[in-house]
């Protein structure tokens, strides 16, 4: 066998570990839905309890869609909109941030 298949080989083994090793670790990366909506019941109830707060009868709503992958929330007017930041800013200081 020359150097040249030689390093073929190792070539070619080393991009299949690669593509295993980034396959495997990003299965282990994804939260799955349970994980997701726990973050977001956290962080709904963390929202509910700054609108206590402010004085405002807690309101504040969100649920995980897997269909879409989204977070829909029930702020309907500006408003709702310092609820809405804060409920953002927890999901994203737990590893969720949202799109907008």
């Amino acid at each position: 066998m020359t150097h040249k298949q030689k390093a073929e080989i190792y070539t070619g083994s080393a991009l299949a570990i690669a593509l295993v090793f980034l396959n495997a670790t990003r299965a282990f990366s994804d939260p799955s839905v349970e994980q997701i909506n726990a973050v977001v019941k956290a962080c709904v109830e963390t929202t509910r309890a700054q609108q206590a707060e402010w004085g405002a009868k807690p309101w504040f709503d969100a649920y995980y869609n897997a269909a879409s992958g989204r977070v829909p929330d029930n702020v309907t007017n500006n408003l709702g909109l310092p609820s809405r930041f804060v409920f953002n800013k927890c999901m994203a200081e737990r590893g969720f941030p949202l799109k907008d």
